[in-house]
């Protein structure tokens, strides 16, 4: 097995675009034969690296030569700093002007609010219970019924059944 290096990689595909990015720049429109060829090279180029693939080779990064090739094109600290300061005070407008707006919303449903009446009277019928006076007569009123009933049906003296029955008062 025989690694494949990652500056190989870089190569192939740069050449690739070099030559893709020189049909574009020249200003006038690729021939058939020019575009033939470079179809050719890229064919080539990626079937040699699939040949190889095939063949169990692997790829085997190196991290620091990576690194440098991936290092120019990060951003440096300064700019790390300023893309946060720029997008920390874009989250501050956008968070002040939501308070605003919720402020004003805020306003404007205390100003509704300030047209609700807060007692209403009520004409013409009620349906219910007005008040807690209503309520206890409504409950009480059985109670009081079936209490007076009993009493009068004589379960509440202390003569016993089997006596009252004789007396033939019931």
């Amino acid at each position: 097995m025989q690694p494949i290096q990652p500056s190989d990689l870089f190569v192939t595909v740069a050449q690739m675009r070099d030559g893709i990015d020189t049909l574009i720049k020249r200003g006038k429109p690729a021939t058939a034969d020019e575009l033939q060829q470079l179809l050719a090279q890229v064919k080539t180029q990626g079937e040699q690296l699939l040949h190889q693939a095939q063949q169990g080779y692997r790829i085997t990064l190196n991290g620091e030569a990576a690194a440098k090739l991936i290092v120019p094109y990060m951003p440096t600290n300064a700019e790390t700093a300023r893309i946060m300061t720029d997008a920390t005070a874009a989250m501050r407008a956008t968070l002040a002007q939501g308070a605003k707006e919720t402020a004003a919303q805020v306003q404007q449903l205390q100003a509704i609010q300030t047209g609700f009446p807060r007692h209403v009277s009520i004409e013409g019928e009620v349906v219910g219970f007005t008040n807690w006076k209503a309520a206890g007569l409504v409950a009480l009123v059985p109670v009081v019924l079936v209490l007076l009933t009993q009493a009068l049906m004589g379960l509440f003296s202390q003569v016993p059944q089997a006596k009252y029955d004789q007396l033939g008062l019931g």
